[in-house]
């Protein structure tokens, strides 16, 4: 009984200390993600969403431009750039999505801005 009881223990122990080797041995650095994998369309399409909600507007997603994760400790940060339509025409708006991969708490939308159109109130986005 006691070692089942050990390795019941232990085992997540062990799951979570690997986690964090692997976690902080990628710390420093983004880095890019395949824009045509379902995953990163589903991110794009979630920052869309979840705008819409807060802000209560209307966009429909297009496609996602530029995509990029950082992993800082337990928290993955997607940067991406998406492709909306408003009305009648077509935007670029930069998103920050963080999600808490220990723990597994939901995505969530940090910022969701429209890219610079000679606008100054709107932010830079490099699309090269």
């Amino acid at each position: 009984m006691v070692i089942k009881l050990n390795s019941i223990i232990v085992t997540p122990l062990v799951v979570v200390v690997i986690i964090l080797l692997h976690v902080s041995a990628a710390q420093g650095g983004s880095y890019p993600l395949n824009i045509t994998n379902p995953v990163v369309i589903a991110l794009g399409q979630f920052a869309v969403a979840e705008h819409n909600k807060a802000a209560k507007t209307k966009l429909e997603f297009r496609e996602v431009i530029k995509r990029y994760v950082r992993p800082r400790y337990s928290i993955l940060y997607y940067e991406l750039i998406v492709y909306a339509k408003d009305d009648d025409s077509l935007h670029y708006y930069l998103t920050y999505l963080q999600r808490e991969i220990i723990w597994s708490k939901p995505l969530v939308l940090t910022s969701f801005e429209e890219c610079d159109s000679g606008n100054e109130s709107n932010v830079r986005c490099n699309l090269n």
